[in-house]
């Protein structure tokens, strides 16, 4: 009996080794893929406190972010991001100024759609990102678009319109429909697949008023060589950036910044 409980030890200890041993191998993977197309880096380190972004993240439920006290989280952190960490720092002395937010991806829980928000359980709602940003951009009026028509909303300076994402005249109605220019901000928080979120990118960018930021969440693993190599042939300039944490680090917590 003993013999067979130390056989099982051994067999889990082996487990543990080839978790670590994988977990440094695509962490390698991915500082050489980097590497490739960007040549300079800088790292940074930082201790988490619930900034008033990740409090807006949490009260809304939105995985853009998460909050250190589970019992008022509102979704399970272990399926969030860490973005707003990084937004906040981002946006924190541009917050009174920005006018114009548009975000693609406003997250449908609908279990028949390809793309679905279902896997963060019971109290996700769709549309959170959205009010995130008008509660933090208290002078902007903000945009959002999605695939689900079921899911569109109107509100107090938040207006959302149907688009598919990899259908050239469908973004262009889109932007005809909104009728306006000169954003301060696009997020791309769609689909996530590399050829419609080009083909979105293609048909957006000219929005963007100078000076201001184009951000692409949720770089997949299987999708970053071909985003890289893309933005890389491009005069345009742009940041690769990816996050990690203890305990959870989801496979996608990484985004693309471009700046115009």
């Amino acid at each position: 009996m003993a013999d067979k409980k130390m056989k099982y030890v051994y067999i889990f200890k082996m487990f543990d080794i080839l978790k670590i041993k994988n977990i440094l191998l695509r962490r390698w993977l991915l500082s050489y893929r980097v590497s490739k197309n960007l040549k300079y880096k800088y790292t940074v380190y930082y201790n988490k406190k619930d900034s008033e972004l990740s409090a807006l993240c949490s009260n809304f439920g939105t995985n853009k972010g998460y909050i250190l006290d589970n019992n008022i989280q509102k979704l399970n952190p272990k399926f969030c991001q860490d973005y707003s960490d990084f937004y906040y720092d981002l946006f924190l002395f541009s917050k009174d100024s920005v006018k114009k937010v548009f975000e693609l991806g406003i997250g449908t829980a609908d279990k028949n759609k390809m793309y679905n928000m279902d896997f963060l359980g019971d109290n996700y709602q769709p549309g959170g990102s959205l009010r995130v940003w008008k509660n933090f951009f208290k002078n902007a009026n903000i945009y959002g678009a999605d695939i689900d028509k079921n899911i569109l909303f109107y509100e107090d300076r938040i207006k959302t319109y149907y688009v598919d994402q990899g259908n050239i005249d469908s973004i262009k109605l889109l932007w005809q429909s909104i009728n306006e220019e000169n954003f301060d901000i696009i997020i791309d928080d769609g689909c996530h697949r590399y050829e419609e979120t080009i083909v979105f990118f293609e048909n957006s960018i000219e929005r963007l008023r100078i000076g201001g930021l184009y951000i692409i969440e949720d770089i997949l693993p299987s999708q970053r060589k071909k985003f890289l190599k893309y933005f890389n042939s491009t005069k345009l300039s742009y940041k690769f950036i990816n996050f990690s944490r203890p305990k959870a680090n989801p496979d996608n917590n990484s985004l693309i910044l471009i700046m115009k």
